[in-house]
């Protein structure tokens, strides 16, 4: 088993050597009543060490879809515990509308957010950008797929306008043929997750993705909570992310004149001054989420003011910011696919 097929890259192996732990990588490609991972033996069934559960804090330090993680022989039924996860350069949560200072770890380690937009629906440009501003957050790349007819020739236009920096992928449909131009466009060893407007449309990206065939009723109940290697090779994570646009807009009004000043604060005790309070280590952000000290929409509310401003905060009040962009590649500039 080739771990690079599943996405393990130099960044990766550098997390790997950093701990000097010396024990079996592998990941996590499904979990039900044990996790299900990939390494070099094969498929393996795990369960989380004591160690591991003991350490955590909060369910976001547990191992979800896409973390890479050490794994350990021991005496288990399995045969094998997680020992420990590596660093996650992105980890995907999202709101819990019961506990909202307690967001709900979906995936980890996705490269891209596949975001599927239809033409001629007079789409609110306000929704992709938020589509975007969370794919960021997430510490993703933002992917859309735009599909259909335009409404009128200035539609397209508007669209790439509101995606901003964001890859496009032009579909003319969500069927095989409109979905074999987007198959083609998936970067090799590079991961995926799939959201958008229409729920029946991300099932039926999904299914097609993962099955070559398309359903618009559902995704295959086999297909969820599994990580794919597609014939292209790209990777794809086969449970749709929510498709409600108010879990990308957030629900705290920005008062006018909002300073942000305590949550400022709270960023200058962060263990790094360039860091970007998404998944770093010592984020003193991230710390108060998990500790219910911060709430979530009004971080989110925070997230989206900084990036107009600048997409990272320093340690100071008055931070100096800069437009950051992650260096994972895309197979070309912006427009990916016409």
């Amino acid at each position: 088993m080739i771990l690079e097929d599943y996405g393990w890259d130099s960044w990766f192996d550098d997390q790997y050597k950093s701990l000097n732990m010396h024990l079996k990588a592998g990941r996590v490609v499904g979990n039900s009543d044990t996790y299900k991972v990939i390494c070099e033996d094969g498929v393996i069934d795990a369960k989380i060490s004591d160690r591991l559960f003991y350490s955590t804090a909060s369910d976001s330090e547990l191992p979800v879809p896409g973390d890479w993680v050490l794994i350990i022989s021991d005496d288990s039924d399995s045969g094998y515990s997680i020992y420990n996860l590596l660093p996650r350069r992105s980890f995907l949560a999202l709101p819990d509308e019961e506990n909202p200072e307690e967001p709900i770890p979906a995936a980890a380690n996705v490269d891209y957010i596949l975001a599927a937009v239809p033409a001629g629906d007079g789409l609110d440009p306000s929704i992709v950008e938020n589509l975007a501003e969370v794919s960021l957050e997430w510490g993703a790349e933002p992917l859309f797929i735009y599909y259909g007819n335009p409404a009128d020739k200035n539609e397209k236009e508007s669209f790439k306008k509101a995606a901003g920096d964001a890859g496009i992928i032009f579909i003319d449909s969500i069927d095989k043929s409109g979905l074999a131009k987007l198959n083609e466009a998936l970067a090799p060893r590079k991961t995926y997750a799939v959201t958008g407007v229409n729920v029946d449309d991300v099932s039926a990206i999904i299914s097609y993705l993962t099955d070559g065939e398309v359903f618009y009723n559902g995704v295959n109940g086999n297909n969820n909570g599994i990580l794919h290697v597609l014939p292209s090779s790209a990777i794809l994570l086969g449970i749709p992310l929510p498709v409600d646009s108010e879990i990308f807009s957030g629900n705290y009004e920005v008062d006018e004149g909002e300073d942000f000043q305590d949550i400022i604060e709270i960023a200058s005790s962060c263990r790094f001054s360039d860091c970007r309070h998404i998944n770093e280590p010592g984020c003193s952000i991230r710390d108060a989420l998990d500790r219910g000290e911060l709430d979530y929409d009004y971080y989110k509310a925070f997230m989206k003011e900084l990036k107009k401003e600048s997409g990272r905060i320093t340690s100071s009040d008055q931070p100096d910011v800069k437009k950051q962009k992650k260096s994972v590649p895309v197979k070309s500039d912006k427009i990916v696919a016409e």
